[in-house]
């Protein structure tokens, strides 16, 4: 019986996805430092961890890299080149979407400048929490909170935009925690309306252009 080995890659912002995705057949590869020793050929499940979510991909190491070939970028430090097998292809897609839609990470100037009042349902309709939102995505968001809920908690989150009447309400899954100080938690949308995904990518826009606004042509 063959084992197969588990890599793991963890990345802070879905944008450094780019940094160590490979584009070799059939359907990509990725580049996994700090694991320099596995052998070419070897058989390996990666799990590449974003913020609010975790690709789980099988493949096969092509080569590997065991000297450090200069400083900065993922892609020189030591590590192994992973081949992604073909029936991956769809989490491939699926995990390259997610990292090319927009996302806003809201630092505290920002926070301030872009106020939006979060509230977390736990329980039931009587149960309220609001608490800090740091960063925000189409497939997710993270949040600042002292008591974190557990991991794999189902929550009803009502985001309201600023100036909004009503809220988004977007359902969702706990995916990580931490429990500080300063505690926060990552949530995964699971069940959220067409009108309030559309609604959720007009938000993400408008957002992402407050906070990086474009220089006036002169």
């Amino acid at each position: 019986m063959s084992v197969v080995l588990e890599l793991e890659l963890r990345l802070n912002h879905p944008n450094q996805l780019h940094d160590y995705f490979v584009e070799v057949d059939p359907c990509g590869g990725i580049f996994v430092p700090g694991y320099d020793q596995v052998s070419a050929g070897a058989q390996v499940v990666v799990l590449i961890r974003f913020a609010t979510e975790t690709y789980k991909l099988r493949g096969k190491v092509m080569w590997r890299r065991t000297r450090r070939g200069g400083a900065g970028r993922g892609g020189l430090e030591k590590g192994v080149g992973v081949a992604f097998a073909a029936d991956q292809s769809d989490a491939v897609r699926r995990m390259l979407s997610f990292a090319s839609e927009p996302r806003v990470q809201m630092s505290k100037r920002q926070s301030r400048r872009l106020p939006i009042a979060l509230k977390i349902r736990y329980n039931s309709m009587f149960s309220l929490a609001r608490d800090m939102l740091r960063d925000l995505s189409l497939g997710g968001l993270r949040v600042m909170s002292d008591k974190p809920p557990p991991i794999g908690k189902q929550l009803v989150i009502y985001l309201r935009p600023p100036r909004a009447l009503t809220a988004l309400r977007l359902g969702g899954e706990v995916v990580w925690r931490d429990n500080g100080p300063p505690g926060s938690f990552g949530v995964r949308f699971t069940d959220t309306s067409p009108k309030d995904k559309k609604r959720l990518v007009q938000l993400m826009w408008k957002l992402e252009e407050q906070a990086h606004p474009q220089e006036p042509m002169t």
